[in-house]
């Protein structure tokens, strides 16, 4: 499914990195490397800190040495079965974990990024019990 969204500049510079870790210097679709995130940390999607991933967005930016925000108008495409899982992921997970009536794909992208970065250096934060 081809997707129009507008990502944050933490998403793409998540985006960047994350090709970077599993495909080096190859030129590879940004929509496969959000499958591919997605894919990754979906096993243990339920037991994520989604708030300690946001937080983690400043250590993320001060990594990269980013300071300048941006967003960028992209076309992804992006598996279907994989956008309505993004989809409930909005919908069931993270409106209750922030509090809030609706939560927006591009920020559930960006913290699914973030996560798969983080799950990458096995640094996935988990929900203590």
């Amino acid at each position: 499914m081809r997707i129009q969204m507008f990502l944050s500049s933490t998403a793409m510079l998540a985006i960047k990195r994350y090709k970077e870790i599993n495909f080096g210097n190859a030129p590879v679709p940004n929509g496969f490397v959000i499958e591919l995130a997605y894919k990754n940390i979906e096993p243990e999607i339920t037991k994520i800190c989604w708030t300690d991933v946001n937080i983690y967005e400043g250590a993320f930016l001060s990594e990269i040495g980013q300071s300048e925000l941006y967003r960028t108008q992209t076309t992804l495409n992006i598996d279907n079965d994989v956008v309505d899982k993004i989809n409930g992921l909005c919908r069931d997970n993270l409106t209750k974990v922030f509090g809030t009536q609706k939560v927006y794909r591009p920020f559930a992208v960006k913290l699914i990024l973030l996560a798969a970065v983080l799950h990458s250096k096995g640094r996935l934060p988990l929900i203590k019990k």
